[in-house]
């Protein structure tokens, strides 16, 4: 079972991929998927890019560094590899992107009236 630690960066590419939308909590009609969609979509270009992008950049050489020195916790008794846990940061990030391009994708694909799922055109 993994450490508590990589649940939090590491699950939310799952968590996007399973419930597929960046706008969960928006009260839409169940009706309109072309609605869900342009939504998803432009939350995924104006925001989960972008955002995901920043902290894989700023964090990837933050978890370098702390890889070429191998550090561990200075504090006796704590986590002895504290390399690994900075390198779940831009994984994590990295998984999320890339779910957020499965999510856009499969949103433009609803939006011009290709059901993927199915292989259909609707």
């Amino acid at each position: 079972m993994a450490p508590f630690w990589l649940y939090l960066p590491d699950g939310r590419g799952l968590h996007l991929a399973t419930r597929r939308s960046c706008a969960g909590r928006c009260d839409l009609p169940t009706g309109i998927p072309k609605a869900k969609a342009w939504i998803n979509l432009i939350g995924v270009i104006l925001f989960l890019t972008p955002g995901c992008y920043l902290v894989i950049q700023t964090s990837t050489k933050f978890a370098l560094s702390s890889w070429s020195i191998l550090e561990g916790s200075p504090d006796p008794g704590e986590i002895p590899f504290r390399f690994i846990i900075k390198s779940a940061i831009p994984v994590g990030f990295t998984l999320m992107f890339l779910q957020g391009i499965a999510l856009g994708i499969e949103s433009f694909f609803t939006i011009i009236g290709i059901d993927i799922k199915e292989g259909a055109s609707t």
